[in-house]
């Protein structure tokens, strides 16, 4: 269809001289191949259904790459298509940046932004996006951390690297952010006595997509005694106090069984003379 190849060809040097050719997007398609794209296109807009007498829209797609491959736009054309007329008319150019979307519409010829303005445009926009957003998020887990740190310190888990132990095990665990992540800490709770110092671990698990942190539960020891605390909404993880003096009380009842109950001496064999 003649006709058909003249009315591509208008809307192809249309972009290409706004820039919206294989060659200046940088993208590695063969010269030529939007043109392809949309005569193909236009031709199933046809074939699926030959009696158009409405204005049709329809879409291409077309990638570009900026910055020395470093910065990649997909812009997307809005057609419509005339059944009347048999004109094809560029009705909207969206370009989309690391999910960052920017639309103009278009009336005229003029009305096009060349490909650098747009992609400047949007990265501008995108940056701006991603800047409030990494804000945000960095607030978030600033305020996240923070909550738990003072909800440990009101039980008495006082350890000075607790918070920046927290900070660093979240902020890698936000690399991953599909996944959920299981991590420990240590600490320790001084006593008078050196001998009755607790060493506990605290289990965490934290979803990042949710920003959802839990205390699972600790792992308390004296010495060689140990026991392990599980924690849940309605009964949650013990003040260190109340551990340390749990273990200690245990502690005491060993001692004193040892005293009340101690080991059997074994007699000495005696060699007779």
């Amino acid at each position: 269809m003649k006709e058909l190849d003249s009315i591509i060809e208008e809307q192809v040097l249309l972009l290409k001289w706004n820039g919206y050719d294989e060659s200046r997007l940088h993208n590695g398609e063969a010269e030529g191949s939007y043109k392809e794209h949309l005569k193909l296109a236009v031709q199933h807009l046809l074939d699926s259904n030959s009696t158009l007498l409405d204005k049709e829209p329809f879409q291409v797609h077309l990638f570009g790459c900026f910055n020395q491959q470093k910065d990649k736009v997909l812009f997307t054309f809005t057609y419509e298509y005339d059944g009347l007329l048999s004109q094809i008319s560029l009705k909207e150019i969206e370009a989309r940046m690391d999910d960052v979307p920017l639309t103009i519409p278009v009336e005229l010829g003029s009305d096009v932004w060349t490909s650098q303005e747009l992609y400047q445009r949007v990265k501008l926009l995108s940056e701006g996006i991603t800047g409030s957003l990494h804000h945000q998020k960095t607030e978030q887990l600033h305020q996240l951390i923070q909550l738990e740190i003072n909800r440990l310190r009101d039980c008495s888990y006082t350890a000075s690297h607790l918070q920046a132990h927290l900070a660093a095990a979240i902020n890698k665990a936000e690399a991953t952010p599909g996944k959920q992540h299981n991590f420990i800490i240590n600490g320790k709770l001084k006593s008078y006595s050196q001998q009755d110092a607790m060493y506990y671990r605290l289990h965490y698990n934290y979803q990042p997509s949710t920003t959802a942190l839990q205390l699972k539960s600790i792992h308390a020891r004296i010495g060689g005694i140990s026991r392990t605390f599980l924690g849940t909404t309605a009964f949650p993880i013990p003040p260190a106090p109340d551990i340390h003096q749990y273990l200690i009380n245990i502690k005491n009842i060993h001692a004193a069984q040892k005293i009340i109950d101690p080991p059997a001496i074994q007699p000495a064999n005696v060699k007779r003379l």
